[in-house]
């Protein structure tokens, strides 16, 4: 393969390292994918069939492992629960049941919420009826006393003469009703049939139209509410054997699985997923990791028990399912928990913190494998293995819950197996850059960390609380959009443990604001200057943050290249007399007085202070991370007098959610700001994030200068990082602007990145409003490599696009180009300091396997890839002895080497793209592929097919058969003994190299 060709035809299924199960798969995937004609006369089978895999995936199947420590203690758990709440259940029929639990307050008034947690005991006590390895399991006296406590409620509180107040809908259409049919699910054989039938009609009544919420016609359910209230409409028709209410709410749950294809400011057409990977409820919120992870659970909950039915949905759904796991959820955990920028008013929830939504992806994920074609089941699987590996997942996974939205034990266990199966290996870790342009919300990720940027605009909200009648969370969201800076690291407890009850509300890292400023929930700014563009990693953000009911103005900028991040600050200003702040940090920290040092090159502050402190000309500074290899570097391109504050602080999650916790914690904080005085006027900020910089690395950074302010003008924003060939422009003016050789005609975020003799260009129209835009590039370009639809070239000397901006909503185009010959703009400089931190491991050694049955090679760097071959767990490979140096992040002049999977079929196996071109133009070529990873390691590209000194050649042959397969090598005897076994060499130049490795 080489330039995007892909040489291969059908396979052997056996020649991935990892592809045993694959095999398995493929067989179970192409029954899964046969296409159904949905009937309109079920055969009683067919409902029963339902139910028994309903009930499976509730409790396991016949092959649950309880052998497997987990499973057994989850058994035991719904067992001891399961007998808790029968021993709690009031029994004696003469006895005063309005209490249906022993002091649980559970009247027989009408009052769903009070109900809620006596309606859980119910399927309690039915789950450990059934669940095998419980304590109760099959008992006969709990399942009488279960069936006069159904047939009581039946009678005296949930029928069909049941009254409740519509605006308490949720608590009576959705939760009592999941309760009792899980409840007679579980223990359909024990519970009379006239009991089953009244207690169908009672759901019925309550929930006469999946559709439609609170009994309003014009209260029509939406996205993931409507996937809630059709789950109810297929269970009770399961049970009542309604083949007509079965195809209703199996067909009305259908257009939750089409994106949302235009974004419209008013109405509720907003809520649900997005082509770019934005995921909205509520109309305006950001919502991944909240709703739509729930609604996306509960969906592929629906997907597999209809399955293998009648009732099957097409593959092309079944794969949209799959396609959010990746696109809208993968790339918001971090450290095994989901980015709270996506989490809405869960962020001070007490009972779904971001472990919580986490788990919702991993139920995705773990259901869609069960229905996907087999390279995207394996894709999953091997996702899910590598969120496991984080800290507390599988603690929290593996946990028993009375809840409707927990892990069930059929998902537990089919979670286990993909655990246990030797030929899953964890995919390495998730590195990139993802923007999301509908929801204002940008994620780069790094070796090591990630960034989330928070934005907000006309288009989105700024933060969501519910008060009267609501769950009263999210009290003091106040600028968790306004440009909120989330840096995550190996410190993963740092938003999980308190955060949000103890940090100051007033001052996130990189919002700027009025001090003392508390913003009314759902508004919208007053701006639609917000966008974000990426390429090759590297990420640009605007925001003009104009926030409502404020007179603040803050023209802001976000660069994120390779291990930097670069924020800037222009035209701040304000005629509020108060004080206006832009804040550089705010990080919970170690407690102990000689933890967490903050050290600055003009002093170092360590303990906790009385006041805060003025600092004078600053031009670095250095945060001691709480935990080992966690430190945080700050540059400053310009000295800037500075604040410093380490306080503790002490709050409740009573603070965060009206009637939660009120006892006292407490947490220790550094804060960081810039103080730009009262009613400022143009008052402007500059600096640099450095994660994982150890103190001298951020002084050496900040001597060479290794990035570069080139504008910071009030309507522009223009930064270089020499050693990687980026630059990162912002223009904020409707009318457009010029700088370092970029001409736009209109508001724009531009991203240019040149390698070698290629430079390539994003760009993005942040109003999401504009027909068109141009841009123009000054140096010229040569011919065209690739490019996006949308994306016309005027000239190429001066470089010119149009670009059809209508309808993209803020969409990232892109282009990439042969360097003009005449250039005079090198964004490359040979000699400019590396942006990395001396401290950092930027290295590692490719080691090479080979399968000798299979006659094919495979190699990697990752750790525990090299642990699993070299233990034979993935049988039939073997180390050649072969191996060379490969660079594990980007330094000056370097490209990334993709990692591609070709999935069976095409050639089972892996394939290292040598830069972007031959990686976009081998997946644009082969969309089924799967692109591993955009950056697996990083190479030198060759010079006219030579490599510099002080590096080594880097050989590709490649094998030319159906089963294709591609053989890296830094010696050229090797390189010459396979093609004269027939391989083919591919490469540049007399000695056809393909990449230079360091020597």
């Amino acid at each position: 393969m080489l330039n995007g060709e892909v040489r291969c035809g059908g396979s052997r299924s056996r020649s991935c390292p990892f592809a045993a199960t694959i095999r398995r798969v493929m067989h179970l995937a192409l029954a899964l994918s046969m296409s159904f004609t949905l009937p309109l006369l079920a055969a009683a089978s067919d409902f029963e069939s339902l139910r028994l895999r309903y009930r499976e995936m509730l409790v396991g199947g016949p092959g649950l492992d309880l052998s497997d420590p987990r499973i057994a203690e989850i058994a035991r758990q719904q067992g001891y629960q399961g007998r808790s709440a029968w021993e709690g259940l009031v029994k004696s029929a003469s006895a005063d049941r309005s209490q249906w639990f022993q002091g649980m307050g559970c009247e027989t008034s009408v009052d769903g919420r009070a109900a809620y947690s006596c309606f859980s005991r119910l399927r309690a006590m039915a789950l450990g009826y059934a669940q095998r390895g419980s304590e109760v399991y099959g008992n006969a006296a709990l399942l009488a006393d279960l069936v006069a406590a159904l047939r009581w409620l039946n009678v005296n509180y949930f029928n069909e003469k049941t009254t409740y107040d519509p605006r308490d809908w949720f608590w009576f259409e959705v939760h009592p009703p999941n309760f009792i049919l899980d409840t007679v699910l579980l223990a359909y054989e024990g519970i009379p049939v006239d009991l089953r039938a009244s207690l169908m009609r009672a759901i019925l009544h309550v929930d006469p139209d999946v559709t439609r919420l609170g009994g309003s016609a014009n209260d029509i359910a939406t996205g993931f509410n409507l996937v809630a209230k059709v789950r109810i409409g297929l269970l009770e028709a399961m049970i009542s054997e309604s083949t007509g209410r079965l195809n209703v709410a199996r067909n009305a749950v259908a257009p939750v699985f089409d994106y949302v294809e235009v974004f419209k400011m008013q109405g509720i057409a907003n809520d649900g997923f997005f082509r770019d990977g934005s995921c909205l409820f509520h109309r305006y919120f950001p919502y991944n990791g909240g709703y739509c992870a729930d609604g996306a659970s509960g969906l592929s909950t629906l997907v597999y028990l209809l399955d293998q039915s009648p009732w099957a949905f097409e593959q092309a759904k079944k794969d949209r399912i799959a396609s959010w796991v990746f696109d809208s959820f993968e790339p918001f955990v971090h450290g095994g928990a989901t980015m709270d920028m996506v989490r809405g008013r869960d962020n001070t929830s007490s009972s779904r913190d971001a472990m919580f939504s986490a788990r919702g992806f991993i139920q995705t994920a773990v259901y869609s494998a069960g229905f996907a074609p087999p390279e995207v089941s394996l894709r999953l699987k091997r996702m899910v293995k590598a969120w496991f590996s984080e800290k507390g997942v599988a603690e929290g996974y593996f946990r028993t819950s009375t809840g409707t939205n927990d892990a069930t034990m059929g998902l537990l266990a089919q979670t286990a197996v993909v655990l246990n199966d030797p030929d899953v290996s964890a995919r390495p870790e998730l590195i990139g850059a993802f923007v999301f342009p509908i929801m204002d919300r940008a994620v780069q990720l790094k070796p090591g960390w990630g960034l989330g940027l928070s934005l907000q605009s006309s288009r989105i909200w700024n933060y969501e609380y519910i008060g009267a009648g609501g769950d009263g969370r999210n009290l003091r969201g106040w600028h968790t959009a306004d440009g909120m800076t989330y840096l995550y690291n190996g410190d993963t407890d740092h938003f999980r443990d308190a955060f949000w009850v103890t940090v100051d509300m007033q001052r996130l890292p990189g919002t700027t604001v009025i001090a003392g400023s508390t913003p009314q929930p759902q508004q919208h700014a007053k701006s639609p200057n917000v966008g974000m563009s990426a390429l090759d990693g590297a990420v640009a953000a605007m925001m003009e943050a104009r926030p409502p009911e404020s007179s603040l103005l803050a023209r802001k900028s976000w660069f994120s290249f390779v291990n930097e991040v670069v924020a800037i600050g222009t035209a701040v200003s304000a005629s509020d007399p108060r004080t206006v702040e832009t804040i550089v940090e705010n990080r919970r920290i170690a407690a102990g007085p000689g933890d967490a040092q903050f050290t600055h090159d003009t002093g170092q502050q360590q303990g906790l202070l009385p006041s805060p402190l003025k600092l004078r000309g600053v031009r670095w500074a250095h945060l001691k991370g709480s935990v080992p290899a966690n430190d945080i570097g700050y540059y400053f391109p310009q000295p800037r007098d500075l604040t410093f504050h380490r306080e503790r602080r002490s709050g409740s999650l009573s603070d965060g959610e009206r009637g939660a916790s009120t006892a006292l914690l407490e947490r220790d904080y550094a804060t960081l700001w810039f103080d730009h005085g009262a009613s400022p006027s143009n008052a402007s900020y500059a600096y640099v994030l450095l994660p994982g910089c150890s103190a001298d690395a951020v002084a050496a950074y900040s001597s060479a200068s290794a990035v570069k302010v080139v504008e910071a003008s009030a309507f522009t924003h223009v930064v270089d990082l020499p050693a990687s060939g980026f630059r990162g422009a912002t223009f904020f003016s409707s009318t457009g602007g010029q700088a370092a050789g970029i001409r736009v005609s209109g508001v724009a975020v531009v991203l240019v990145h040149q390698v070698g003799d290629t430079i390539a260009f994003a760009v993005a129209d942040p109003t999401q409003l504009a027909a068109s835009l141009t841009m123009e590039w000054a140096d010229g370009a040569g011919a065209i490599i690739s490019q996006d639809a949308g994306i016309t070239v005027l000239g190429t000397s001066p470089l010119r696009l149009s670009i059809n901006t209508r309808d993209a909503y803020g969409k990232s185009f892109r282009i990439s180009l042969k360097r003009s010959p005449s250039a005079s703009i090198d964004l490359v400089k040979p000699d400019a300091p590396s942006p990395f931190c001396k401290s950092a491991a930027t290295s590692g050694n490719v080691i090479e396997y080979y399968n000798a049955s299979l006659d094919h090679y495979f190699i990697t760097w990752v750790p525990a890839e090299i642990a699993n071959l070299d233990s034979g767990r993935t049988t039939g490979w073997a180390r050649t002895g072969q191996s060379f140096k490969v660079f594990t992040a980007p330094q000056t002049g370097t490209a990334a080497v993709c990692r591609i999977y070709i999935p069976p079929g095409k050639g089972d196996g892996h394939f290292f793209g040598r830069d972007l071109n031959e990686c976009d133009g081998t997946m644009t070529k082969n969309p089924s592929f799967i692109l591993e990873s955009p950056s697996f390691f990083y190479l030198y590209p060759p010079g006219g097919g030579t490599c510099a000194a002080g590096t080594v050649p880097v050989y590709r042959v490649f094998s030319n058969r159906a089963d294709a397969n591609h053989r890296y090598t830094t010696d050229r005897v090797t390189r010459d003994q396979m093609t004269a076994k027939g391989w083919i060499a591919e490469g540049d130049g007399a000695d056809v190299v393909v990449m230079c490795a360091p020597s």
